[in-house]
């Protein structure tokens, strides 16, 4: 079995890394190291999770950034684009739900995308908003429109979970 891995590094270099890990074998194969361009770039982070469009191995390869979601177009993975917004971190401006973003999963029709509640001041400041206000969720959102479905809140109030990772259910 393959898998792909997303990296990022503890230093200042921004940068990005997606592995084609093959278990069985027990080797790694480099096949995205993309430095993030200086006005999206902070130290520490790289990239955090990632998603194929459609069949996997064959559609576009969506990589999370920081910041920002990165297309890569087979056959070579090739860079295609960036989608950013200044309000992208936390999706407020397009869906008033607030929180630290993690994960993402598409579908044919949607954007689902995952949100840790903030109760602390990160380290990077992000947006100007308060962080009491946030929330861990899952948002559903139209991909032709952009408009918001749902937001599904899902946090426990006491143990504060922290939302990594989204996938399909057949």
């Amino acid at each position: 079995m393959k898998i792909l891995a997303t990296l990022g590094y503890f230093d200042a270099s921004g940068e990005g890394v997606v592995l084609e890990v093959a278990l069985a074998r027990g080797t790694q194969r480099t096949i995205v190291r993309q430095v993030i361009p200086e006005q999206l770039r902070v130290a520490g982070k790289g990239f955090t999770g990632a998603t194929w469009t459609d069949e996997p191995g064959r559609s576009d390869l969506i990589v999370c950034g920081f910041n920002a979601l990165y297309r890569y177009s087979m056959p070579e993975l090739r860079h295609t684009g960036i989608l950013h917004q200044p309000c992208m971190n936390d999706l407020f401006e397009l869906t008033s739900c607030t929180g630290w973003c993690r994960g993402l999963l598409v579908t044919a029709d949607h954007l689902i995308v995952g949100l840790t509640e903030i109760r602390r001041m990160p380290r990077y400041r992000w947006c100007d908003r308060p962080f009491e206000g946030t929330k861990t969720a899952v948002l559903c959102i139209d991909k032709k429109s952009g408009r918001l479905v749902t937001c599904l809140d899902i946090g426990e109030r006491a143990r504060h979970p922290k939302l990594f990772g989204l996938l399909e259910m057949p």
